[in-house]
């Protein structure tokens, strides 16, 4: 059984797993006042409690609880029930869909980080190319933060927003694998990804994916194929900043750019070999 404790009223106020700790800690203040709580399901109660007592609890600290919590049952009962993460009462830097997240969302049970590389070469003939990687990866919050990932190349991509595209549009097919909830985060660190699926894709479906001159929306195919992926799934997408420190985006910043690296090295190699054997038949 999960047992932690809340001690407030006193400097040493704040959330307390060991009860002996908290039960000394209270004992030195008159005022003090300690609450017991048990169970991952009184976390929710806990946090509103350190709230409205302005106790300043850290996300990580909420989350270590939860987990040790399922652990607990599981150990238990020898089976999850199906059960979101409570909701942090936490202040999150929330501005036109972007976040900046210090720790994994709480009220989802899957959280997915995507992205994709775009690189332009020249062939022997001095023909532009180009090659692109994605990535992505997909944490399952319900099994205790399982992490899968996922990456692969597009040969001759149009474009960066096409290889943005596909990594979301592969992490929601890899999902359909897995027997997880409904509630899915989505991180991109691509705005116009982030800005065209949150504010644009639902009138571009209704229009037929075509705009007012009669043409079609770039890259409509996959904007649609993401659409009915994504109507499986209560799915937030929002845009996180690339290249800073979020140790999720950097991995698949990298992994996308090596994808994209090792296409455009076996471009290389393959067009250099042609050329040769032209040379040879002369």
């Amino acid at each position: 059984m999960l047992e932690f404790f809340i001690v407030s009223n006193c400097p040493g106020k704040g959330l307390y797993r060991n009860g002996k700790k908290a039960k000394r800690e209270y004992q030195k203040y008159p005022d003090a006042v300690l609450q017991k709580f048990q169970a991952p399901r009184e976390i929710s109660a806990a946090q509103a409690y350190c709230a409205e007592h302005d106790i300043n609890v850290k996300a990580k600290e909420w989350e270590e609880l939860f987990t040790a919590g399922r652990m607990s049952d599981f150990a238990q009962k020898g089976s999850l029930d199906a059960q979101p993460l409570p909701q942090e009462n936490i202040k999150s830097e929330t501005t036109n869909n972007s976040i900046k997240p210090t720790n994994l969302p709480l009220d989802a049970n899957v959280v997915i980080f995507t992205d994709g590389s775009y690189i332009e070469h020249e062939n022997r003939k001095k023909k532009k190319q180009s090659s692109g990687g994605y990535a992505a990866i997909i944490i399952l919050r319900d099994m205790y933060d399982a992490e899968i990932i996922i990456s692969g190349y597009a040969e001759n991509p149009s474009d960066p927003l096409y290889m943005e595209m596909l990594a979301v549009s592969k992490a929601l097919s890899r999902l359909k694998k897995y027997n997880v909830g409904r509630k899915v985060t989505l991180y991109s660190d691509s705005q116009e990804m982030v800005f065209s699926y949150n504010k644009k894709l639902e009138g571009w479906e209704e229009c037929g994916w075509k705009k007012a001159d009669g043409k079609y929306i770039k890259h409509w195919k996959l904007w649609r194929k993401i659409l009915r992926k994504a109507k499986d799934y209560v799915l937030q997408v929002y845009w996180i900043k690339g290249h800073a420190k979020n140790k999720y985006n950097k991995r698949c910043d990298l992994t996308a750019y090596a994808e994209a690296m090792m296409r455009k090295n076996e471009q290389s190699a393959l067009a250099n070999e042609q050329g040769a054997a032209k040379e040879e038949n002369k």
